[in-house]
């Protein structure tokens, strides 16, 4: 727009139309979300979030029950030789480690809560103090269960360890019983895990 008067008269014209809400800067299709709009949007996340949720707690129901199965099927009852029964107790083992490092996952991904809208906060929930206590975010929730599954971890190492040991000093007289005697205590230490993860995180992972 020129300087002269006609570019005068043009400014001022605008200005006064800016004033009565005619001449805007933003146009029609760049105005802001209404609250209506705002407000479906977040009731389309938490949607969204409760079928994330409701996948999870059953993908974990799932691999809890089939262990749960499995325990009471029995282990091993057709092996009759010490090779067979080491090989069988291996198998059985190394089954339920898997269901067990997928139950982590499961219970993993619930503490560190829901995928987040672009822009949107992180949620915090109440620490172990109950909903006066610290509120922690789901990170430090997901950082927690990792210490305690660290620690769990090796408490089984060392308690199956010990295990061993007494069965080929006492009980096998250090023949090759002993190994399959250490995956039992595997075995019984892993699912009594699982059901105490159960217990611990039953909130979240029960429909």
């Amino acid at each position: 727009m020129g300087n002269g008067p006609a570019g005068v008269l043009g400014v001022t014209l605008c200005a006064s139309l800016v004033t009565g809400g005619i001449c805007s800067p933003r146009q029609d299709g760049a105005k802001q979300s209404s609250p209506d709009q705002a407000n479906a949007a977040k009731s389309t996340q938490r949607g969204d979030q409760q079928e994330w949720r409701q996948a999870l707690q059953a993908q974990a129901k799932q691999i809890f029950d089939a262990e749960a199965e499995r325990e009471r099927s029995g282990d091993c009852s057709s092996s009759n030789t010490t090779v067979e029964f080491n090989h069988c107790f291996s198998q059985r083992l190394e089954e339920t480690a898997a269901n067990l490092k997928n139950f982590d996952g499961v219970i993993r991904q619930l503490q560190s809560g829901p995928p987040q809208m672009s822009g949107s906060a992180a949620e915090t929930t109440a620490g172990p103090a109950g909903p006066a206590g610290p509120e922690l975010t789901p990170a430090q929730h997901a950082a927690e269960f990792d210490r305690l599954e660290n620690a769990w971890q090796r408490y089984g190492e060392l308690a199956c360890e010990a295990a061993f040991h007494q069965a080929a000093f006492h009980q096998f007289d250090g023949g090759t019983g002993a190994p399959s005697f250490q995956m039992q205590c595997e075995l019984k230490l892993t699912r009594d895990h699982l059901r105490e993860l159960d217990l611990i995180y039953g909130s979240d992972l029960h429909l």
